[in-house]
């Protein structure tokens, strides 16, 4: 069983424990910051094959099991609509607007379901190739997807609008650190994906194995997306919508894991990880042009 903890950082306290029903594997967890639920994604069944579902937890602040509502699908008629997900790796809560983006790996699909009454509000198919991490715009309800275009050799972020409309899209090569910005492309490219396959006990399918669920964040104070892959840190200004790249220091870092910001700097925090294995957290100016400070975590 697993918990999640709610903490006073400046008390040094744990304010309240929610815990989880552990069945399945959790492959993410988002919380909506209005209503306190909990939103993780099950990309597996019970018995380990590839199966699909989301669970929300409400918030509680008893040391109880929270009985969870689950999302494995949706109901409408639609035929030419796969009815269940499949591999889903992501969700994330539009809290301002009471949504949930998912991504449908499996499906290669995204969806966005209502909290409150989990009905289907919009679906994005043939656009994006095993979506696998998400980060909500909150100024329009749309949402940023990390995946891959036309096949798993070429890597895309793209920006859909509330009703699944592309806004932008940003394909990204390893050779965008020789630069130090790139203008946003909706043409195909040729680029090692550098992803292993890693093989499921499910029908003989195979998925690629994905980076982290929280290698994408979105400042909605800025309009900014950023994205972690391998050793490079990515930003986009969707206001003059060109990929500025920052190439951690290869001799030392193997992977930049995960990135979130820092909404009152613009900053950005990027947990990466050494050749031997050892966790730092680095600070990287707004502007993702020069590294300002770094901190061991642990190995």
């Amino acid at each position: 069983m697993y918990a999640a903890l709610t903490v006073d950082a400046l008390k040094e306290s744990v304010m309240s424990i929610r815990n989880f029903i552990i069945d399945r594997h959790i492959n993410s967890i988002d919380i909506d910051q209005i209503s306190g639920n909990i939103i993780v994604t099950n990309p597996f069944d019970d018995d380990g094959t590839i199966g699909g579902r989301i669970a929300i937890y409400p918030a509680s602040n008893q040391l109880q099991v929270n009985q969870p509502v689950y999302i494995d699908g949706f109901t409408q008629t639609r035929e030419f609509y796969a009815r269940t997900l499949h591999y889903p790796l992501d969700a994330r809560c539009d809290y301002l607007r009471g949504k949930i983006w998912v991504a449908d790996t499996g499906n290669n699909r995204l969806i966005k379901f209502d909290q409150r009454t989990l009905e289907m509000n919009a679906v994005v198919e043939n656009q994006i190739i095993y979506p696998f991490a998400l980060a909500v715009d909150l100024n329009t309800g749309g949402v940023c997807a990390r995946g891959f275009y036309g096949s798993t050799n070429t890597k895309i972020v793209m920006h859909f609008n509330t009703d699944g409309s592309v806004m932008s899209s940003f394909i990204y090569e390893n050779t965008l650190a020789e630069s130090s910005s790139s203008t946003s492309s909706s043409s195909e490219s040729s680029l090692s994906s550098g992803l292993s396959e890693t093989s499921t006990s499910y029908s003989g399918e195979v998925f690629p194995a994905f980076p982290s669920s929280k290698s994408i964040v979105f400042d909605s104070i800025r309009n900014r997306i950023w994205w972690t892959n391998n050793n490079k840190v990515y930003m986009v200004d969707e206001s003059n919508h060109q990929i500025n790249t920052y190439n951690i220091d290869p001799d030392w870092f193997l992977t930049a894991n995960e990135v979130d910001i820092d909404l009152s700097t613009g900053n950005a925090f990027v947990i990466a990880k050494n050749l031997d294995g050892s966790l730092y957290l680095l600070q990287i100016f707004k502007d993702n042009n020069r590294l300002l400070s770094i901190s061991y975590l642990n190995r």
